[in-house]
């Protein structure tokens, strides 16, 4: 297993109940695994006083422009199975789900979110070679490639509750779901 971002988040921010938020990682703050087909799982992490769910995510490769959107290379986020599940002050970790993404030429990973609830601190982090955070206060364009709406640039630099990523190589088992390589002789 490789980590390929990794987040220290420090600052607390406020008010992302009823926002679709669009995490981009550009290719500079990723660390290549040395594959590029695999499984994926992505770390969010919630500050003090947050309780809610956490209505959608997903993951796939970016674009150059707009940097919010997805390749539509995106694939749903699970945790526990579920694809909304409940979030508190801490850690929230998704299964691992199958994914691929060219770590030489790809432009972004983008990891879209939506949060309801009472998350009135989430943490943030200025890391210059991220692509930044894009916000919008509607549901349901969590998954679409090219979203509609009127998309704000809430931070060029920043990540908001997206801690760490990590990529595992494909199981060569056939009874693993997740396999993305399995030759029978």
């Amino acid at each position: 297993m490789a980590i390929i971002f990794s987040s220290t988040n420090t600052t607390r921010d406020s008010g992302w109940g009823g926002y679709s938020v669009r995490h981009v990682v550009s290719l500079a703050a990723l660390t290549a695994p040395g594959f590029n087909v695999g499984n994926i799982r992505v770390t969010l992490t919630l500050d003090t006083g947050s309780t809610g769910t956490l209505d959608a995510a997903w993951i796939g490769g970016g674009i150059a422009s707009p940097a919010y959107d997805f390749d539509g290379s995106q694939v749903q986020l699970l945790f526990a199975g579920s694809p909304s599940p409940a979030v508190g002050v801490g850690d929230t970790v998704s299964d691992f789900v199958p994914f691929t993404f060219d770590f030489i030429a790809g432009t972004a990973i983008v990891v879209s979110t939506h949060w309801t609830g009472s998350l009135a601190s989430l943490d943030n982090n200025a890391t210059s070679a991220c692509g930044g955070a894009y916000q919008l206060q509607a549901a349901g364009t969590e998954g679409q490639s090219a979203p509609g709406g009127t998309w704000t640039a809430y931070s060029t630099s920043s990540v908001y509750f997206l801690t760490q990523m990590e990529f595992t190589a494909p199981s060569a088992d056939p009874a693993n779901p997740f396999s993305a390589i399995w030759i029978q002789r």
